[in-house]
């Protein structure tokens, strides 16, 4: 099952990130669309889609609930990228765009039909305020 993250999903998936800075954004700088995937009733993995310009979707932030295996994750992980992909065709997008370091994360993102594009890229973030 996926659903929309609400203020409460948030809240508990701010948690799965632990002490980890800028895991999970709060929600007032979140983008305004984020799902969740479930497998029975247990939340197993959530992310969330900037709208850049009307022209592409932006995936940002994925994170998996620790107490989540493997074997939930992947099937989870699908249905959350099936999810951002009729999002996208909703509003009229033309492709998924997105970034990760992180090597299994990166393999489902190639398992779900994402292409390769830079690689050993940096980014970097700077509070001002």
């Amino acid at each position: 099952m996926i659903k929309e993250i609400d203020e409460k999903e948030h809240e508990m998936i701010t948690m799965w990130g632990g002490d980890v800075q800028f895991r999970v954004l709060p929600q007032s700088l979140s983008p305004n669309f984020g799902l969740i995937s479930y497998i029975k009733d247990k939340p197993i993995i959530a992310a969330w889609m900037y709208n850049m310009e009307g022209v592409y979707g932006f995936i940002v932030y994925p994170v998996a609930n620790p107490e989540a295996d493997n074997k939930e994750r992947t099937p989870a992980f699908k249905e959350l990228i099936e999810g951002f992909e009729k999002r996208a065709k909703k509003e009229g997008l033309s492709f998924l765009f997105t970034t990760t370091n992180n090597g299994s994360l990166l393999k489902r993102f190639q398992d779900s039909k994402f292409l390769t594009t830079d690689t050993d890229v940096v980014h970097l973030i700077k509070k001002v305020g």
